[in-house]
């Protein structure tokens, strides 16, 4: 019953908040976890929405900085961001949420996983 209780405790990845996975390594003479980094989002993906935004708010490319990137999944295949009228797959889509930020301004874009569906998060102002 031990080593079943051992086995599981080795082999069961250990969730640490903010999307962080902590993997428990043991050897003979200690036991000790490291953390491993959170994903970031693929560079071409994130190339696609700068290039989307400089083009809608007339900024260069180069200005335009990604603030956090994090893996979603959203509800359908607008991305949760249906226009009225639009007829969206109803299936699970996992992807990735970007927030761009340039001077004290922030927008927040919402992609599949190919990028091919991107999506720009309407601004409160």
């Amino acid at each position: 019953m031990l080593i079943l209780i051992f086995l599981f405790l080795i082999f069961t990845p250990v969730h640490a908040g903010a999307g962080n996975t902590v993997a428990i390594a043991i050897n003979a003479d200690s036991i000790y976890a490291q953390t491993s980094p959170k994903p970031s989002a693929p560079a071409v993906l994130v190339e696609k929405a700068k290039k989307d935004l400089s083009v809608r708010a007339n900024i260069p490319i180069a200005a335009i900085q990604l603030r956090a990137s994090e893996r979603q999944t959203w509800p359908n295949g607008c991305l949760g961001l249906a226009q009225p009228d639009e007829i969206c797959t109803q299936a699970m889509v996992p992807g990735w949420r970007l927030v761009l930020t340039h001077q004290d301004k922030t927008w927040v874009y919402r992609t599949n996983q190919s990028g091919r569906v991107l999506r720009l998060e309407p601004t409160v102002d």
